[in-house]
């Protein structure tokens, strides 16, 4: 299990042959199988996670293997035509193993030290009794070494591709998880709970999303650092995680330090059911942050801000009714355009009280009235007058104040 065969290894296809290396291989190889033997059972005894995969047919192919592998670094040293051997895919996909099983690549590095620590005491012994000098047993005790590290970075490479395949996985299959939560209506239970297993999400009884620019922090990013028992995953450009007893004690602290300071808006807590409308409340807050028409400065809670909601989700009608609303008001020159908008959103602002809306612009009282006959002028008396034209200015100017923003 220590020794395997690369092809792309310049430190075996480029080697030298040694002037001793046929005497060193013809001394070594009668001991070979022995010393396989000796390696794998130390590393099952020291390595409890790897006693029962080197039995049966897996561990018989790594004494193939690894027999393969050490012939070729016997060939490589005595100038001999070296055996075709694959390129390392053994120790590559004992690389991928680890991770597939969930083990540290650590485990398997240390598998590799004892087994190397093994053949070159047995190698030892053999070059010894063989009288091969000291100073080549040194060398010999070099090489094995290196060899060893370029097997371990050969695994620790499998290791990282397959961790990388692994978290695509599940990065696809939590964007589906989103997929299906944000249903309607619902998707049944079995489905729900099917796709979470696929996500490798347990569902809580009860959750919040908390929405975010993808770009600013990624799915993966954030929820390494959210509370335990969260999901993030990507919809459309956004960043969203799922933050199960969102209002528990402490939750708000764990939560920004997650964020690290990124603004984002959360929607209501409740079960999968309703995860549909608050996903989509959160994501849109989250969107309204960043065109500012929401505080960007904090996490917002969507359902403080259901006006804006409702103004900004469906973004020309919206416009279609401030262009509408406000058209004689966009005929005047900029100056008195801007002094009369000013004057109608602090009066509207203000239940159209005259009294209150002077000390909130600073302006004289008879300032003010002369004002709102200039509005009557422009807008129609009988719009100021009446509550639901109010109501529609009242919209339209929230909905030109936010695209200023």
């Amino acid at each position: 299990m220590t020794l395997a065969v690369q092809a792309r290894q310049p430190g075996l296809n480029g080697m030298t042959p040694w002037p001793d290396g046929p005497a060193i291989a013809a001394a070594l190889r009668p001991a070979v199988p022995r010393l396989i033997g000796a390696m794998i059972d130390a590393i099952r005894a020291e390595i409890p996670e790897y006693d029962r995969p080197l039995r049966g047919r897996f561990g018989e192919n790594v004494r193939v293997g690894t027999s393969a592998s050490i012939e070729r670094f016997l060939a490589s040293i005595a100038g001999e035509e070296a055996p075709a051997v694959s390129r390392g895919e053994l120790y590559i996909e004992l690389g991928r193993n680890e991770a597939r099983r969930g083990r540290p690549i650590d485990t398997l590095l240390s598998a590799y030290r004892i087994g190397a620590r093994m053949m070159w005491r047995g190698m030892a012994a053999e070059g010894q009794a063989a009288g091969i000098e000291p100073d080549t047993m040194y060398r010999l005790a070099e090489a094995v070494f290196a060899y060893v590290d370029e097997l371990s970075h050969e695994s620790a490479t499998g290791y990282a591709e397959e961790q990388a395949l692994m978290d695509g996985a599940r990065e696809r299959e939590r964007e589906r998880m989103l997929e299906v939560l944000m249903r309607r209506p619902p998707a049944d239970a079995v489905l729900t709970h099917a796709q979470a297993t696929r996500a490798e999400w347990t569902v809580p009884d009860r959750f919040a999303p908390v929405a975010l620019p993808s770009a600013r922090v990624s799915a993966r990013a954030l929820e390494h650092r959210l509370p335990g028992g969260s999901m993030a995953a990507t919809l459309d450009g956004m960043t969203v995680a799922l933050v199960p007893d969102i209002d528990g004690p402490g939750r708000d602290v764990e939560l920004e330090r997650a964020l690290r300071g990124e603004p984002a808006a959360r929607g209501a807590e409740g079960g999968w059911q309703d995860a549909a409308e608050a996903i989509a409340r959160a994501v849109l807050a989250a969107e309204l942050q960043e065109a500012g028409v929401l505080a960007a400065d904090c996490i917002v809670c969507a359902d403080d801000h259901l006006v804006d909601l409702i103004v900004h989700r469906d973004p020309e009608r919206a416009k279609a009714l401030a262009n509408s609303a406000l058209e004689p008001l966009d005929a005047l020159t900029p100056s008195s355009r801007e002094r009369l908008t000013e004057t109608l959103e602090a009066w509207l602002a203000n239940a159209c009280n005259t009294t209150e809306t002077a000390r909130a612009l600073h302006l004289h009282p008879q300032t003010l009235r002369y004002r709102l006959r200039q509005l009557d002028e422009v807008l129609g008396a009988d719009r100021m007058a009446d509550a639901e034209s109010r109501l529609a200015l009242q919209l339209a100017l929230k909905v030109r104040r936010g695209r200023r923003g």
